[in-house]
């Protein structure tokens, strides 16, 4: 598809000018002979969220099959609610992606860290090893737009990335979400950009542009990294 046809909303001030509802499909699914994959962003307020979903590199797309969220929902919660679909398949391999501080923050229910938490719970559901594709260090904010951006319309005009309309925290982002006077998204509306900002450590980490993100680990089996 191409977004010419349906031009961007340059000069809207919204962050993702190349979003549009030819991004939304009723067809997107599940695909099993695919990798999981697993996004999220920490944040108790307005709550945990978590996206699933899956990239194939053989045709350059990204899906948005759907969400996890609960208002003020917490880590423990979120992933009470993301079991039965981890568990719903055999997949080749379940990635798991987020924020780099993901790895530093401390839990004030555990003392352990979110991916800590995450690890420690697919281990308890019988999930004994998973991709953790998070970076050192997040890119800047603006590079990340930047880059979901051309994830959903590259300059060719080529779309890659298709969402289920279940998914409507994230289609809300992609929709509304602004950029303030320094060209960063507008978090000034606390129940926006939590989504997006999944969606787009996902992207960055897999499609940057330039080049490949220096990246933190590799597979990790429980009590081990390689």
């Amino acid at each position: 598809a191409m977004y010419q046809q349906r031009p961007t909303r340059i000069g809207s001030g919204l962050a993702y000018k190349r979003f549009t509802d030819r991004h939304i499909s009723d067809s997107v699914d599940y695909n099993k002979s695919l990798p999981l994959q697993v996004s999220f962003d920490f944040n108790i307020s307005p709550g945990m969220y978590c996206e699933l979903g899956h990239y194939d590199e053989h045709t350059d797309q990204f899906t948005v099959v759907e969400e996890v969220y609960g208002e003020r929902a917490d880590m423990i919660e979120c992933l009470d609610k993301l079991t039965p679909i981890l568990l719903a398949h055999k997949w080749p391999e379940i990635q798991i992606f987020g924020d780099a501080t993901g790895g530093t923050q401390h839990s004030t229910q555990t003392g352990r860290t979110n991916y800590e938490m995450i690890r420690n719970h697919l281990s308890r559901v019988g999930i004994h090893a998973a991709m953790f594709r998070v970076p050192q260090s997040n890119p800047y904010v603006i590079e990340r737009v930047s880059i979901v951006n051309d994830a959903l319309a590259d300059l060719g005009g080529v779309h890659h990335t298709r969402i289920h309309p279940r998914c409507t925290r994230l289609i809300r982002d992609m929709t509304e979400l602004k950029t303030d006077e320094h060209g960063h998204p507008d978090k000034s509306n606390k129940e926006l950009s939590h989504a997006a900002d999944a969606f787009g450590y996902r992207v960055c980490y897999q499609r940057p542009i330039g080049g490949p993100m220096i990246q933190q680990v590799g597979t990790v089996l429980f009590g081990r990294e390689y």
